[in-house]
């Protein structure tokens, strides 16, 4: 294998035979260095500099609960922009005991509004 030393051969030479390889194929430290420049100058472009890990705050989770209230599922808000992932939705229900709350009453409200505004009708109707 690539990835391990030749029969015989020390893992100190493997090392020194692999730095060699890399170096020759350009990868040396100056390599990675402008690498790295680079991916950053990417993000930059990309991102305007936000760090993606923090853009989900409590104004995201609002949306997400006035979305639940409009009668929508999961998947849907998801594919709406600025929601986070399916898994960061997910893991706020099981870590976030408050939006777990306050989705779960979302939910609740969407299922019983058809209920009560039948109940309604019928009071109306008189029946």
């Amino acid at each position: 294998m690539p990835w391990e030393p030749r029969k015989g051969e020390s893992w100190e030479d493997f090392r020194e035979r692999e730095r060699a390889r890399w170096r020759a194929i350009g990868r040396t430290p100056e390599y990675r260095t402008r690498r790295r420049k680079w991916w950053r100058a990417r993000h930059e472009r990309l991102t305007g500099g936000r760090d993606l890990r923090t853009t989900h705050t409590d104004e995201t989770r609002a949306r997400i609960i006035e979305a639940v209230l409009a009668g929508k599922g999961v998947v849907e808000i998801i594919r709406m922009p600025g929601m986070p992932r399916c898994e960061t939705f997910y893991r706020w229900l099981k870590v976030d005991e408050d939006f777990r709350r306050r989705y779960e009453q979302a939910r609740f409200i969407v299922a019983v509004e058809p209920v009560l505004a039948a109940l309604d009708e019928l009071k109306r109707s008189g029946r």
